[in-house]
């Protein structure tokens, strides 16, 4: 690596949260895995049951995935 770069390499730091778990549930249910599947994909990331459950909830309740997000119907 190059000097001139050595500085943005070190200074990014990606950071991992609720959004970022959120998303990573929301990928994979969409790819069609079934609820254990996600949930042990995802165990190490050390999400919560309740959070996971939660997120699935909303997804099945919401009809988001249905209309899709962003679009008007």
């Amino acid at each position: 690596m190059s000097r001139q770069f050595a500085h943005v390499c070190r200074s990014v730091n990606m950071e991992w949260g609720f959004k970022e778990n959120r998303v990573a549930v929301i990928a994979l249910y969409k790819c069609g895995k079934s609820d254990f599947q996600i949930f042990k994909l995802l165990k190490s990331l050390k999400i919560s049951r309740n959070f996971f459950y939660r997120v699935i909830n909303v997804i099945k309740n919401s009809g988001v995935l249905e209309t899709g997000l962003g679009q008007d119907t």
